[in-house]
């Protein structure tokens, strides 16, 4: 079943600079493309940790629930970066398909990137000199359901640095969370978005879908696609059109999507080469 994701916005006018919304994806996130352009400096993973989660789900019994707690692999890797399993290991350095579970965290270097696979439908890459904990990661597989029978759990903690993040699903709230100094914030809706961190406080620029804010209790505020805000309250929104860098950001963070999706549909045809998307 092709899960059919919202029409995103027209291109737009921002002063000087015009940025192009790519159209989105279709089949849980594929262009109709084939192949990967990859940089001399960039190397990209060919194996399909997607396929290998899922398989795990569906060999389960039609009959009952399943819950797995899953690892996000690396898929590629710019510079270097180191991955601390727990506050008592020693770091050690990341390769392209390390695998990071929950509780450990991955760091970058200067002028480094690292792009994770973290769950079907939902990827991420982290600038440089950044720091991301993998809380929480898991999928839960309904045997008696018939539609959207996988329920996904992401919690992410970005210490400090820029956090991207490709989210391609519908979700309850909570289920998929990213938390950092200043905040917790949740995405309920196909998402793609950027968070950047430190000691100023915490960005959010919302590309597409929305951020829900956690103010406790329940209670959720939104911060919906073309705005961004410098803290967590909803009061600070601004329009990215108005901002400069905003509009840079945007740029930064679509380019990101499109290369994201290119290596998630590699890696699909690599594990289903007959099939031709």
């Amino acid at each position: 079943m092709n899960h059919v994701l919202p029409t995103p916005p027209a291109p737009r006018s921002w002063g000087h600079a015009k940025i192009r919304w790519p159209a989105y994806p279709d089949d849980l996130g594929t262009y109709r493309e084939t192949g990967v352009t990859a940089q001399t400096d960039m190397r990209f993973s060919h194996l399909s940790c997607g396929v290998v989660a899922v398989a795990t789900l569906t060999a389960a019994s039609c009959t009952g629930d399943l819950r797995r707690e899953v690892g996000a692999r690396i898929i590629a890797l710019e510079g270097s970066a180191s991955i601390l399993r727990s506050p008592a290991s020693p770091s050690e350095s990341a390769t392209l398909e390390s695998v990071i579970r929950p509780g450990a965290s991955l760091e970058t270097a200067r002028s480094s990137t690292a792009s994770l696979f973290l769950l079907p439908g939902a990827l991420l890459q982290i600038g440089p000199e950044s720091a991301l904990r993998l809380e929480k990661l898991a999928l839960e597989k309904d045997g008696n359901a018939t539609d959207e029978a996988m329920e996904r759990t992401i919690q992410l903690h970005l210490a400090h640095g820029t956090l991207d993040l490709v989210v391609q699903f519908e979700s309850n709230p909570g289920k998929c969370r990213v938390s950092t100094s200043t905040g917790t914030f949740s995405c309920t809706t196909p998402t793609t978005c950027r968070f950047q961190t430190g000691p100023s406080g915490t960005r959010i620029t919302v590309v597409r879908g929305a951020i829900e804010i956690e103010n406790g209790g329940g209670n959720f505020r939104e911060i919906e696609a073309g705005f961004f805000t410098d803290g967590p309250a909803a009061a600070n929104l601004q329009a990215i059109e108005l901002d400069p860098q905003a509009q840079k950001d945007t740029e930064e963070v679509l380019q990101m999507e499109q290369k994201l999706l290119r290596i998630e549909t590699h890696m699909r045809k690599i594990s289903f080469p007959w099939r031709q998307l």
